[in-house]
């Protein structure tokens, strides 16, 4: 798989909506949170990670633990700009609106890059494992099916 091709999906969902730009706004809306909250347990799972590799006998490994999931909290509050809809299907028979939404893993990387919330040192981190990370997750979700 193309590194570009590594991607969050999402999927929104606008039911009984009669005026079509209202519902695909309200779709638009609802993919575009469920690829913030995957960003919020990704970014989560990374921050453990990096928790986990803090050694144990690091005099500020209590600090660097401290406030760290309120960080994560702060960093998928804010909004993803790189979110994209990418399609849009109408069932006209029930008026139900669905958008699909994308977030790449290298924008990803990037909004954590961005980010004011983390620290240096977790940043890195994050743009050094998101990908092995990313590829771990697909295989256990592939396992699954």
């Amino acid at each position: 798989m193309n590194k570009d091709q590594k991607a969050f999906y999402g999927i929104g969902k606008a039911e009984g909506i009669l005026n079509e730009s209202l519902a695909r706004t309200a779709a638009d809306k609802m993919a575009r949170e469920e690829i913030t909250k995957i960003f919020a347990i990704y970014s989560a799972i990374l921050v453990r990670d990096y928790i986990v590799s803090i050694p144990k006998d690091d005099p500020d490994q209590e600090k660097k633990k401290r406030g760290l999931e309120q960080r994560v909290k702060d960093l998928s509050v804010n909004p993803l700009t790189d979110i994209i809809i990418l399609d849009r299907w109408t069932d006209h028979s029930v008026h139900t609106t669905y958008s699909m939404a994308r977030l790449n893993l290298n924008r990803f990387k990037h909004n954590i890059q961005k980010s004011e919330v983390m620290e240096t040192s977790i940043r890195e981190f994050i743009q050094e494992n998101a990908e092995k990370k990313f590829d771990t997750l697909k295989q256990a979700r592939g396992r699954r099916r």
